[in-house]
């Protein structure tokens, strides 16, 4: 970690670049560069410029599709920019940013408060697959595993014409339209009478339903099925939020609503269930629950540079493609005389956000780039996107690294709930149990919370809890 870093710029940023603007202001000689390096074939006769032709050959690189083909700290620097909505400020070009840079993935600009910044652009952040510690539930997320169909309607809604090839270029518009809180908001409240009232109904059941419960909240009485069961109609309600990207279908019949979106949806309903909130927080004002004594929570930050620290002693080596194995969990608890469920929610947040990596200790490019007082931050980060640790799941996330067990429980929705009462009421106070669960209680979401843990559990094979 780095002692200090220098002042950020407090301009806004400026947004998210588009792989074929990026590439049309780059210099002619360098794009010239560029298109030899990775041996883009030119045709002067398309209707197409360089630019373009080249931007569809560079989203159909093998490195997009599978970044295991970097190097490690080349990947775990690749995530982090994308973590940062493919905007990163640095103050120094970090070694690991070459291989990037060459192969047209990262490009890197000057930045105007000072520094460097990396650009990840649109297309090329649609491609990546889902890593340790992404929210599962993201736009992103969700669009990178939608199948072709899907993803070919969505683009074909937000370009107002039909989606050409490859699908991450057209991609773009809808991306920008679904991450833009402002713009979102605004089409969200523009619906269709039918399609709010739908989009809100599912969000009330925590922003999940198969296609049975979906057809049944859009009335729908004819029911197509399929190997996999009833099949929503293309005409219907439902189809209409699809192409829209508010709700998105996953296999094998599911469907859910994209964090953003879910963010959005859920500030309707926060003024109906603020009057009753209203008196909660005044009884927590009347009076100080400080209690007589009181057990603090340690702080993760020592425990997570200690893990890091022991695992450079060269005397163990996790690949990074495997989980975190059991036997080194234990040894770590037992050195540092901390729990083993402790060391394991610890090592896998801190390993999510890159303090694993031997990058680490370079100062030019995140996490060793951060002050050390970020990296709590950065844990809590990882724990709320819930793509690195699940509570729900009886058995700890050491074994949990591939993309196809990172799928989030209902535990997503408890977590969001819970931080929000504590949000309100608990800001530099102690609460009363009692008026956090009441709180709680007065969420819209909660009448779908048991709804959503039986049926996560049935789906994951687990026992539901009482």
């Amino acid at each position: 970690m780095a002692p200090r870093r220098a002042e950020e710029t407090t301009e806004e940023p400026l947004g998210t670049p588009r792989l074929v603007d990026v590439l049309r202001a780059l210099p002619a000689r360098e794009l010239k560069s560029l298109i030899q390096r990775v041996g883009i074939r030119v045709d002067r006769s398309k209707r197409i410029d360089a630019a373009e032709q080249a931007a569809r050959a560079l989203v159909a690189l093998p490195e997009l599709a599978n970044p295991s083909k970097l190097p490690d700290p080349t990947r775990e620097l690749l995530y982090r920019i994308a973590e940062a909505r493919g905007m990163l400020l640095v103050q120094s070009l970090p070694s690991a940013v070459e291989p990037l840079v060459a192969r047209g993935i990262v490009f890197a600009r000057g930045a105007r408060g000072g520094g460097i910044e990396l650009l990840l652009p649109v297309a090329h952040l649609l491609q990546l697959r889902s890593w340790e510690g992404e929210d599962p539930r993201s736009v992103r997320a969700l669009l990178n595993s939608a199948t072709t169909e899907v993803a070919a309607s969505i683009a074909s809604h937000y370009l107002g014409r039909t989606a050409p090839p490859p699908l991450a270029l057209a991609l773009e518009s809808a991306w920008e339209s679904l991450t833009d809180q402002a713009e979102l908001a605004q089409s969200v409240g523009a619906l269709a009478p039918l399609e709010r009232k739908l989009l809100e109904a599912v969000e009330r059941i925590g922003g999940e339903v198969d296609t049975e419960e979906l057809l049944g909240l859009e009335r729908e009485p004819m029911r197509l099925r399929g190997a996999t069961g009833a099949t929503p109609s293309r005409r219907g309600v439902g189809f209409a939020l699809e192409r829209r990207g508010y709700l998105i279908p996953v296999h094998p019949n599911r469907h859910l609503i994209p964090t953003e979106v879910a963010r959005v949806v859920g500030a309707r309903d926060a003024a109906e269930r603020q009057a009753r909130r209203k008196e909660i927080l005044s009884l927590v004002l009347e009076d100080d629950h400080a209690p007589r004594r009181a057990r603090f929570a340690e702080d993760p930050v020592p425990l997570a540079i200690a893990i890091a620290m022991a695992l450079r002693e060269g005397s163990v080596d996790v690949r990074s493609d495997v989980g975190t194995p059991r036997s080194l969990i234990g040894k770590l608890a037992q050195r540092f005389g901390r729990p083993t469920d402790t060391v394991a929610m610890v090592a896998a947040l801190s390993r999510a956000v890159g303090v694993w990596d031997a990058s680490a200790i370079g100062v030019s490019s995140p996490p060793g780039m951060n002050e050390l007082y970020e990296l709590g931050g950065m844990l809590f980060g990882a724990w709320q996107r819930g793509g690195a640790w699940d509570e729900a799941r009886p058995d700890g996330e050491v074994m949990r690294v591939s993309g196809e067990a990172r799928e989030a429980s209902a535990v997503s929705v408890i977590r969001e709930m819970v931080l929000d009462a504590l949000r309100e009421l608990g800001e530099g106070r102690w609460v009363p149990w009692e008026a956090v669960a009441g709180y709680v209680r007065t969420d819209f979401r909660t009448p779908g919370v048991a709804r959503l843990i039986e049926r996560w559990a049935g789906r994951a094979g687990f026992e539901v809890l009482a």
